[in-house]
C-alpha cells in the first residue's frame, strides 16, 4: 500500500478548489493500491484557500501567502499527521504532487509568487524523507512508452554516477567516480528521458556484463544480447520495473536486432529476480565476484517467451 496526494487522484483539494487529476493515480486508488491524502486538509486548511509558498526567514522556513500571512503551523501539522498515517499503516512509499510547499520534492516555488522554481522540498516531503520513507513525485506515474531513448551524454553520465541507492542496494552506487563516468561514455549506454528529465538508462553488450568473471563460462553462449538497466532511485519501489525493462527490451529488438537476451543480477535482489522471472527470464548460472564476494545470477530469455 502507498499514500498518494489526493489532488492527483482527482480530489478537489487544491488551493483553488480543483484537482491535479492523473488517470494512473486515480486507478491506483480505485484498485486499492494507494490511499489519497492531502496534508493541507489534514492540517486544518480549507479548499479553496489562499495559495502559499515557502520562504526562508531568519534561518527558518515559513509558509506564507502573498500578503505575508503565516500558515506554517497548519502545513507542519499536516506533515506530522501524514507521517503518523504512514507509521500506523506501515507505509514506506509515498507519491506526492510536484512543487507544492507541502508535497514538492526537489523543486518548490520560490516564495516570490512569480512562478519560478527553486531547489527544495515541501514540509511533508522533507519530514517523510527524514523518517526513512521513500517519496516520489508524479514522475512515477509517467508512461515510459512516451520516453526518448538516446546515446548517453556527458551531463547524463555525471548525473547517474551520483545517484544514491539505500541499503540493501548500495552495491549499485557509483559514488560519483570519474572512472565510472568514463566507462559509461565509452560503453553502449543509452539514457531514458522525457521533456529532458532523466529517468534511467540501459546498457547493452559487454557494458552489461560483470567484467571480473569474463572467461569463466557465464557469457560464452552465443546469440544473446546482454542487457543492464538503472532506474533513478526515487522512482524505484513503485511498481514501474516491468514497464521500464520492457521498454529496454523493445528498444534492443528494434535497433539492435536482438532476439534472445541475457542479464546479470545480484542474488540478494529478490524483487528484481521475481520481475525478470515474470518477464520470461530463467536462471542459467551463478557466480561470486572476486572483488567484493558479491553473488550474481545470470538469467536468459529466449525469443517468443513472455
Amino acid at each position: 500500500m502507498k499514500l498518494i496526494s489526493a489532488c492527483l487522484a482527482g480530489v478537489n483539494c487544491k488551493y483553488n478548489g480543483q484537482s491535479n487529476l492523473d488517470v494512473k493515480a486515480a486507478l491506483l486508488v480505485a484498485s486499492g493500491k494507494a490511499i489519497p491524502i492531502c496534508p493541507e486538509l489534514l492540517g486544518g486548511l480549507s479548499s479553496p484557500r489562499n495559495p502559499c509558498e515557502m520562504r526562508h526567514s531568519q534561518g527558518q522556513i515559513k509558509v506564507v501567502d502573498e500578503a505575508g500571512n503565516d500558515y506554517t503551523e497548519a502545513f507542519q501539522l499536516g506533515a506530522e499527521k501524514t507521517l503518523e498515517i504512514c507509521r500506523i499503516l506501515d507505509i514506506s512509499h509515498v507519491i506526492l504532487q510536484d512543487r507544492s510547499p507541502s508535497c514538492g520534492k526537489n523543486k518548490v516555488y520560490s516564495g516570490n509568487f512569480d512562478g519560478e522554481l527553486v531547489q527544495g522540498n515541501g514540509l511533508t516531503a522533507s519530514l517523510l524523507m527524514a523518517n526513512g520513507i521513500t517519496v516520489a513525485s508524479r514522475d512515477v506515474l509517467i508512461d515510459f512508452k512516451g520516453c526518448q531513448i538516446r546515446e548517453i551524454g556527458q551531463e547524463e553520465a555525471e548525473a547517474i554516477v551520483h545517484w544514491f541507492y539505500p541499503e540493501p542496494y548500495k552495491c549499485y552506487n557509483m559514488n560519483g567516480a570519474d572512472i565510472a563516468v568514463a566507462e559509461i561514455l565509452a560503453g553502449d549506454y543509452y539514457s531514458v528521458t522525457k521533456d529532458d528529465e532523466l529517468f534511467g538508462f540501459y546498457c547493452y553488450g559487454h557494458s552489461a556484463r560483470i567484467p571480473v568473471i569474463e572467461g569463466k563460462g557465464h557469457y560464452q553462449a552465443e546469440g544473446y544480447l546482454d542487457i543492464g538497466l538503472g532506474l533513478r532511485p526515487d522512482l524505484c519501489g513503485f511498481g514501474r520495473g516491468a514497464d521500464f525493462m520492457s521498454l529496454g527490451l523493445d528498444y534492443a529488438r528494434r535497433t539492435k536486432g536482438a532476439k534472445d537476451f541475457r542479464l546479470s543480477v545480484a542474488s540478494f535482489n529478490a524483487k528484481a529476480i521475481r520481475l525478470y522471472d515474470n518477464l520470461g527470464f530463467t536462471q542459467v548460472s551463478e557466480f561470486t565476484r572476486d572483488s567484493d564476494q558479491q553473488k550474481f545470477m545470470v538469467m536468459t530469455k529466449r525469443l517468443g517467451l513472455k
